[in-house]
C-alpha cells in the first residue's frame, strides 16, 4: 500500500465471489465534517492506479494516491487543500479509467 500522510484508507473491504461481482469506479463524497472529500474506489481484482484531481482546465492540482491496491471497496478520506471552484477525479488501473466532476463549495 502507498505511504502517504495526505490521505487515509478509512475503509477497506475484500472483493465479493458470489453473484455480485464488482465493477471498477470512483464516487466523490462530501465529509460531514465539511473539511474533508472521501473517494471510494471499487477494484474489481488488484490493480495500480492513480488517482489524483484536475482543474476545469485540465492542470493536475493533486495526486490523491498512487500505487497498488488490493481488491475490494476502498473509502480514502483526504483533507481539502483545493480551492472552491470544479475538478474531476480520474482514476486509472491497468485496463480502466473513470472520471467524476464535483463541486467544491467551501
Amino acid at each position: 500500500m502507498p505511504n502517504s500522510k495526505k490521505f487515509l484508507i478509512l475503509q477497506g473491504f475484500p472483493n465479493t465471489t458470489g453473484k455480485h461481482r464488482l465493477e471498477f469506479s470512483l464516487r466523490v463524497l462530501p465529509h460531514k465534517t465539511k473539511d474533508k472529500l472521501i473517494f471510494e474506489i471499487v477494484l474489481p481484482e488488484e490493480d495500480n492506479i492513480d488517482l489524483s484531481i484536475y482543474d476545469v482546465s485540465g492542470r493536475k492540482i493533486l495526486t490523491v494516491i498512487k500505487g497498488y491496491l488490493e481488491a475490494g471497496i476502498k473509502r480514502i478520506s483526504l483533507k481539502k487543500e483545493i480551492k472552491k471552484g470544479v475538478y474531476f477525479a480520474i482514476l486509472k488501473g491497468r485496463k480502466n479509467k473513470v472520471i467524476r466532476k464535483f463541486l467544491v463549495l467551501r
